[in-house]
């Protein structure tokens, strides 16, 4: 899975209006619903917020990773979009943003969600390729910025225990309680499939009588033998 792979041209913007962080996210999200890519508004944006809640993914440099893991999305989904007066979006550096690169995964694909977030961040170190989507004029430059050969050679950003636990809601101890309960609610008890088991004496009679088969076949062979006449 590459970024560029989930570039699509009506999901790329030069032009976000908003100047909040709440603003531009739910901006994008308009978007996103208006081009069918998610089908419940309101838990896609509370879903956005309350990752912000835990702590800003304004990432400094004047960049935002906003993201979440919604429960009934099919597929991921990407955002690019550029912000040309700032954004206030309480970033680490305080910091206005001009670069907003949203996604959203399947709440199911924890990994899937972890490796673009590594490959995101990955990408937005790249201060010159930064400055070129910065600069793009239209939307349709922006998007065969992002399409073109030289960001298929892409990589990784290691990501820390710490924000690998963020992302995932967890800690040394497990998830907590209402994040379990939610788990629950969606994808229920996990279910062992019983194992039948073949009875000791079918079992014993199958092997009995696979070697009384081998038994009466060698028997064969040796009567067979018996009765053949002497070479010379």
């Amino acid at each position: 899975m590459k970024i560029s792979e989930l570039v699509q041209k009506e999901l790329v913007s030069v032009n976000l209006k908003s100047r909040t962080r709440e603003g531009v996210i739910s901006e994008i999200v308009d978007q996103l619903y208006k081009n069918r890519k998610i089908k419940d508004k309101k838990q896609v944006l509370d879903s956005l917020l309350k990752r912000e809640e835990l702590g800003s993914t304004g990432i400094g440099d004047g960049i935002a990773i906003p993201h979440a893991r919604i429960a009934e999305l099919k597929e991921a989904v990407l955002f690019i979009g550029l912000a040309r007066r700032g954004i206030d979006f309480s970033a680490v550096d305080k910091s206005p943003v001009y670069l907003v690169v949203l996604f959203l995964t399947p709440l199911h694909e924890s990994e899937l969600h972890l490796k673009i977030l590594a490959k995101a961040a990955a990408l937005l170190k790249n201060k010159i390729f930064v400055q070129q989507m910065l600069h793009c004029a239209s939307d349709n430059e922006l998007y065969r910025l992002l399409k073109q050969a030289r960001i298929e050679r892409e990589g990784f950003i290691a990501l820390s225990k710490e924000e690998i636990y963020l992302e995932l809601r967890s800690s040394d101890n497990g998830i907590p309680e209402v994040s379990a309960q939610k788990r629950l609610e969606v994808y229920g008890w996990n279910k062992l499939k019983t194992i039948r088991k073949t009875p000791l004496f079918i079992r014993f009679l199958s092997h009995f009588t696979n070697l009384l088969a081998i038994l009466m076949w060698i028997g064969s062979g040796l009567s067979f033998g018996a009765q053949m006449p002497e070479a010379g």
